[in-house]
């Protein structure tokens, strides 16, 4: 079983991965939030394999929170969720750690 966080200030957006992820039978979503400090404590509280996350969030960003999550958990992938592919913001993230983006 894949364990998941999804983070994203757009409740929509959460809804809409979570109804897809859920599909899978792979796949466990066992947390949500909504701004870079929640991506961090969910981390850190949950450990999951793998967290999806918005690169622009309210309060830390998301390119912040991937540098601290991948700093105390090196084995959590953390994947961007964005609509930005332009430079430097994917470069960036994968240089703070990111397993890839989205």
């Amino acid at each position: 079983m894949i364990r998941i966080v999804l983070v994203d200030d757009h409740e929509l957006v959460r809804t809409g991965f979570r109804h897809i992820l859920a599909r899978e039978a792979d796949f466990e979503i066992v947390g949500e939030g909504a701004s870079g400090e929640d991506g961090i404590a969910l981390a850190r509280r949950l450990q999951p394999d793998v967290l999806l996350m918005d690169l622009h969030l309210p309060g830390i960003s998301g390119l912040e929170a991937a540098t601290r999550i991948h700093q105390h958990d090196p084995d959590c992938k953390v994947i961007a969720l964005t609509g930005h592919n332009e430079s430097p913001f994917p470069r960036k993230f994968i240089e703070a750690g990111a397993a890839g983006y989205v």
